[in-house]
């Protein structure tokens, strides 16, 4: 199931593993942080990992990278990166988040079946 959000989208693979993918040029605020976690309240009913699935070049505001994904049920996060430019941007969002969750397991990866794989796992 696809659904189409105002940064971009959110793909439900399966019961317990979803995908988001952000618009080009987006800059998430914490309006989008609210808006995928009601969502994903309303969409995930057991523990489920993320893919985070950097395809294009987007940016964080503070209060959007504090708040998107601080839900409980929300367990593993992947990060798909596809440059070292991405890779760095997204450990320092990791970081903030990682100081409210510092249960929540988070795998930085650059192959989308092995992130898929490691988030079946929960």
């Amino acid at each position: 199931m696809i659904y189409e959000v105002s940064f971009g989208k959110i793909i439900k693979h399966s019961e317990s593993v979803i995908e988001v993918l952000f618009i080009e040029g987006i800059d998430v605020d914490e309006d989008h942080a609210n808006e995928a976690n009601e969502l994903l309240e309303g969409i995930m009913t057991k523990p489920y990992g993320v893919l985070v699935n950097v395809a294009n070049d987007y940016s964080f505001k503070f209060e959007g990278a504090l708040n998107i994904g601080n839900l409980t049920l929300e367990k593993k996060v992947a990060i798909l990166t596809y440059s070292k430019k991405s890779e760095k941007a997204m450990h320092s969002v990791e970081s903030m988040q990682s100081m409210s969750f510092p249960n929540k397991q988070v795998q930085f990866f650059n192959d989308r079946e092995e992130a898929l794989q490691w988030l079946d796992k929960i």
